[in-house]
C-alpha cells in the first residue's frame, strides 16, 4: 500500500512539474535573465545596505578599491598609497569614465564622500566612515583621505560606489550617470531591473523571484537563465 501512495505522489508531483513548465513564459528578446530572491531596495550607493540593493549597486557605481579572489583589496578606479600613517592618496586610472562618456574626476569622489559623511543626508553608511576627518582633491586626479587615527587596513574601506559630482547630493536613487560595468534602465512592466553592460551592450534583466521552487522551475524552463539564492535540494 506505501509503495502505491509513493507511486501517486510521485505521479501528482510530476504533472504539476509539467503544468508548471508548460505555464512559463516564452522568451521575448535574448537578454540574460537572472532571477532574484529579493528585489533590491535602492540602487543608490549612498543607501545600499541590505545585500541585494549592495550587489547590484556594484555593477552600477565602480569604488575606488575592489578586492580579488582572496578578499585582498585590489586597485578599482584608483590606485592609492600611503603617504602617512593617518593619510592615504588615491589617483584615478587615466580609462576612469562615467556612462556619458565624462572622465571620472577626484573632485566626483570628493562630492560622493562628502555626501556621505553628512549627516543632513542620513546615509546608513555614515557610521563605517567614522574614521575619515576629511576628503580633498589634489588635482583632476588625485584624492587624499584624511584620518582621525592611523588604519593600516583603511583602503580596504575605501569601497563606497563613486557618482558623478553633480548627482552626489541628489535626492535617492535620483542619479542617472552610471561609474560601473553597468547602467540601468527603466523598470519593465513585468517589475524586472533591466541593465546594460556597457562593454557591449548586452541587456541583463534581474527579476523577482521571491519562492524558492519556482525559480528552479524557472530555471529548467528556460525562464531565466541564472537563479540566485537557495534552492530546494530535490
Amino acid at each position: 500500500m506505501s509503495d502505491v501512495r509513493g507511486a501517486l505522489r510521485h505521479g501528482l508531483a510530476w504533472a504539476c512539474l509539467c503544468m508548471l513548465l508548460s505555464g512559463c513564459a516564452q522568451r521575448s528578446d535574448d537578454a540574460i535573465r537572472v532571477g532574484i530572491p529579493t528585489a533590491p531596495l535602492t540602487l543608490d550607493p549612498r543607501y545600499a545596505t541590505d545585500a541585494m540593493s549592495a550587489r547590484l549597486s556594484r555593477l552600477l557605481h565602480a569604488s575606488l578599491v575592489e578586492f580579488d579572489g582572496a578578499a585582498r583589496p585590489v586597485p578599482g578606479l584608483a590606485h592609492w598609497r600611503g603617504v602617512a600613517p593617518t593619510r592615504y592618496e588615491f589617483t584615478l586610472r587615466d580609462d576612469a569614465r562615467f556612462s556619458n562618456g565624462r572622465a571620472v574626476r577626484a573632485t566626483d569622489v570628493v562630492a560622493t564622500y562628502r555626501a556621505v559623511l553628512d549627516a543632513a543626508l542620513a546615509s546608513p553608511l555614515r557610521e563605517a566612515l567614522r574614521n575619515v576627518a576629511a576628503v580633498e582633491a589634489l588635482d583632476e586626479r588625485r584624492v587624499t583621505f584624511e584620518l582621525r587615527a592611523a588604519d593600516a587596513q583603511f583602503p580596504g574601506s575605501v569601497t563606497l560606489g563613486v557618482m558623478a559630482a553633480e548627482e552626489a547630493r541628489a535626492p535617492r536613487d535620483g542619479w542617472h550617470i552610471a561609474s560601473g560595468p553597468f547602467t540601468r534602465e527603466a523598470r519593465k512592466l513585468d517589475g524586472c531591473l533591466r541593465l546594460r553592460r556597457r562593454a557591449d551592450g548586452a541587456p541583463i534583466e534581474v527579476c523577482e523571484v521571491k519562492d524558492a521552487t519556482v525559480r528552479a522551475l524557472k530555471l529548467i524552463a528556460g525562464e531565466i537563465d541564472i537563479a540566485q539564492g537557495n534552492l530546494p535540494p530535490e
